[in-house]
């Protein structure tokens, strides 16, 4: 997937930083409020399971109106909007092989500007609806927030965070998280019973750790 940017992948730059990946990954001993017990991997194409879980979720979300995509992702889509730069999963510890896991969660980092501005990162955080409000989230930004500083990214920078999302809106300011900026009437919706169009503001916003 380009940007306004275009497409500004930085290989020699990726695969340094798959290197540093490869010494902290996977994240073990983590706990969720439950006491369950989860570690964070790399998620990648070749995890067809995992994939096929997040695909479906990524999924539920683009229907619920809370990314900006208006259609669902095939796996080619997924694979290039998720999966692009580092992505990772949530996981119960100790499942075994990675084609018998259950996805819990999953998270990806990406520079979200070239040149200059790319020491600011972009995430998307997804949990399963059965795991919801048990402490995953939390797990996941801890670890994204680490695993982003030793990627060598100072901040990251969020740009469309729906108002009407509130739940999200609600845990990124738990989590440091500051709007510094508006775009009005940035998400379109079209109401199934009359087809009229409504629009809904969306926040920027970032966080600094440098």
């Amino acid at each position: 997937m380009t940007s306004a940017y275009g497409s500004f992948k930085n290989t020699l730059e990726w695969n340094q930083r798959q290197k540093v990946l490869d010494a902290l990954v996977p994240i073990r001993d983590l706990y969720l409020k439950d006491k369950t017990r989860v570690c964070i991997v790399q998620l990648r194409k070749e995890h067809t399971r995992l994939c096929e879980q997040a695909q479906a979720l990524l999924n539920l979300e683009i229907k619920a109106g809370s990314y900006p995509q208006d259609q669902v992702l095939d796996m080619e889509g997924f694979h290039d909007y998720y999966l692009s730069y580092f992505a990772f999963a949530c996981i119960e510890d100790g499942q075994g092989s990675m084609d018998d896991v259950h996805l819990i969660g999953c998270f990806y980092i990406k520079p979200n500007f070239p040149g200059r501005s790319s020491h600011i990162c972009n995430t998307g955080f997804l949990v399963q609806p059965e795991w919801r409000g048990k402490g995953v989230g939390s797990v996941m930004e801890k670890a994204f927030t680490w695993l982003a500083s030793q990627l060598s990214f100072g901040a990251a920078f969020f740009n469309l965070v729906y108002a009407d999302n509130e739940a999200s809106v609600a845990f990124w300011k738990k989590h440091g998280y500051q709007i510094v900026g508006t775009i009005p009437g940035a998400k379109k919706v079209v109401r199934e019973e009359d087809g009229t169009i409504d629009y809904v503001d969306a926040w920027n916003m970032w966080k600094s750790w440098s």
